[in-house]
């Protein structure tokens, strides 16, 4: 996964309260989406995601690689879309709030790059072959969460966000 995202990796971006893709901040890293059956391995990795979770394939946005060289992170943040934001009405459109994540390590760094949950007070270390999953409802507190910052090495993550019913890719 970590060979089909590198010559395709551009700054990562966030969805806006306006519901639009933009650059901010919050996010340094670099990522690619594949869209949905791409690659025969995207494929198989959406099949058992579906499998796994009892959710059909398109509930759930494209697999998203990461990668966050020392220094980079993502700052605090909640993956549903704010109903008080401007651009929720065109971000939930295209397939309702999103119910759940799934962040997959594809590697282990060689320091830092934890996954925290600082209202619940847990950090999950990124190692290889691991996955941390949470679902929520809008407004879910618990769930707030950063990619800790790298400090030696990289960090590729695989994630996966689901949808509430079938999800339609948009067209920027």
């Amino acid at each position: 996964m970590i060979a089909l995202a590198k010559p395709r990796l551009q700054r990562s971006l966030v969805v806006a309260n306006s519901g639009r893709n933009e650059v901010h901040r919050a996010r340094t890293s670099e990522s690619v989406s594949f869209d949905i059956g791409e690659t025969p391995l995207i494929r198989l990795l959406e099949d058992r995601i579906a499998a796994l979770f009892r959710v059909p394939v398109n509930h759930g946005e494209s697999i998203q690689i990461l990668r966050y060289l020392p220094g980079q992170q993502y700052e605090a943040h909640y993956d549903w879309f704010d109903p008080a934001s401007p651009g929720y009405s065109d971000v939930t459109a295209r397939g309702g709030q999103r119910v759940a994540s799934l962040v997959m390590y594809l590697n282990t760094p060689e320091m830092g790059g934890g996954t925290n949950f600082p209202n619940i007070g847990l950090t999950v270390t990124p190692i290889r072959g691991t996955a941390v999953y949470f679902s929520y409802k809008t407004g879910d507190e618990a769930t707030l969460h950063a990619g800790m910052p790298v400090f030696k090495g990289e960090k590729w993550i695989a994630t996966k966000w689901l949808r509430e019913r079938s999800f339609v890719v948009p067209r920027d």
